[in-house]
């Protein structure tokens, strides 16, 4: 079921519920499996871009932070799609939330699809205007619950490092990677984040937690593509799960393991 209520899009399929905010250029702001906290409204998520600014002058554009124009949104499912407005009501076995809107020098077009087994993020940019001023991208963002304690990542050569997360406002990781995962004990439930393959960040500082003491914000962080007329796009996929504590790195290797094997399947046109 997904539902628009006084500017927010609620998707409610499966485990998961799943919230955007028009005040946020219809980004997402929560989300919980089992009716558990997984990502909070304690910061934006979703794109943002860093420019050079004038001193004094907020260098952020999109989601939160303002200055994203959103050019057009809709909901779509089962082939169908809806403009997004106050009191939509749709049911459906899937919803992709679709938005084309411009973030400074770039055209950009979000999908998040979410079904009842995880959340998909799929996300294009072209450069339409001088890009010149733009110092970095933060492609994705995610506002990990603080109940989250442990993670992993599979890094481009497979091999893994694994963390603990400290609430002293530290950054962590800054690894590219193929998939990372992260853990919470109290709850027993994990989640992991796969990509289709190992993005190379472009001399960013690709991915990186900041171990906040209000969350543990997930960050992928690139140096876009600045020639006018370039493409580029990104996808990662989100997924939750229960685990007991000692079996939860089991848990969240074969779900990444079974998340790339979906991407590396062969798409029927």
């Amino acid at each position: 079921m997904a539902v628009v209520s006084g500017g927010v899009t609620t998707i409610s399929l499966g485990d998961y519920r799943v919230t955007f905010a028009e005040g946020t250029a219809w980004t997402l702001r929560e989300a919980w499996y089992k009716e558990k906290p997984l990502l909070l409204k304690t910061g934006w998520q979703q794109t943002v871009i860093n420019v050079q600014v004038p001193k004094g002058e907020d260098p952020w554009i999109g989601t939160g932070h303002g200055k994203e124009v959103v050019e057009s949104i809709e909901l779509c499912a089962e082939g169908k799609s809806y403009p997004v407005a106050d009191g939509l009501s749709v049911s459906g076995p899937a919803f992709t939330l679709r938005k084309r809107s411009r973030l400074g020098p770039y055209a950009h077009v979000s999908n998040v699809t979410v079904d009842a087994s995880g959340i998909t993020e799929a996300f294009e940019y072209e450069v339409v205007d001088d890009a010149s001023a733009v110092r970095f991208m933060y492609v994705f963002m995610h506002c990990f619950s603080n109940e989250t304690r442990d993670w992993v990542a599979c890094l481009k050569d497979g091999s893994e490092v694994r963390g603990t997360f400290l609430d002293d406002n530290s950054f962590s990781l800054h690894e590219v990677v193929r998939w990372i995962a992260v853990y919470a004990p109290a709850n027993e439930w994990g989640a992991v984040y796969v990509y289709p393959g190992p993005y190379d960040a472009n001399g960013g500082k690709a991915n990186m937690f900041w171990n906040r003491p209000r969350d543990n914000k997930l960050y992928f962080q690139i140096l876009p593509e600045k020639e006018l007329g370039k493409k580029f796009n990104y996808t990662v996929r989100l997924q939750a799960h229960t685990a007991p504590e000692a079996e939860w790195k089991t848990t969240a290797n074969r779900a990444a393991e079974a998340l790339g094997r979906a991407y590396a399947r062969p798409r029927t046109p």
